[in-house]
């Protein structure tokens, strides 16, 4: 009871100043809008001088306390944009795939791979080295996605070849 309540207060004291470094200022209001390239190093320092001034305080209360004090969300948030600009970038580059005459089925699987791998390259510059969080979700929320807007426009397409089919007959 005492390590909670005195571990509680610590990390309000070290979010408190964690939330005041002028460094991590800059980057939680440009993660509002955009991806910040090299992320994840850049916010793993911050966070390990943080952590070890609260690892310093908190060293003599129970471990798993310490640590249930430990979570950020700008990570999630992070991966949230590089997400959705990954999202609109192969909307694009499908679309031009596709009036630059490239076999549909081509398309869909060349512009799949490539952008899960810019995912994945993006995800990479976000990782955080305190934490373990797991990206699978946010990877499969992308795979289905792009699925889905490969589909909508496959049926647009179908659409438009019956519809010139039926006006021909």
């Amino acid at each position: 009871m005492v390590a909670t309540v005195r571990c509680e207060e610590i990390a309000k004291e070290k979010y408190s100043s964690f939330a005041a470094n002028e460094e991590w200022c800059h980057m939680e209001e440009a993660v509002q809008s955009e991806i910040v390239s090299g992320f994840g190093k850049k916010l793993s320092g911050i966070l390990n001088f943080s952590l070890s001034e609260y690892d310093a305080e908190a060293i003599y209360f129970d471990g798993g306390v310490r640590s249930a004090k430990r979570k950020q969300p700008a990570h999630q948030s992070m991966l949230g944009h590089i997400r959705s600009r990954t999202l609109e970038n192969f909307k694009e580059a499908f679309e031009k795939a596709l009036n630059a005459g490239e076999g549909f089925s081509l398309a869909a699987v060349t512009c799949t791979q490539n952008h899960m791998d810019k995912f994945d390259k993006g995800h990479a510059d976000a990782v955080i080295e305190q934490a373990n969080w797991d990206t699978s979700k946010v990877r499969d929320k992308l795979r289905r996605d792009i699925d889905a807007h490969i589909t909508s426009v496959r049926e647009a397409k179908l659409s438009e070849l019956t519809s010139s089919f039926e006006a021909k007959l």
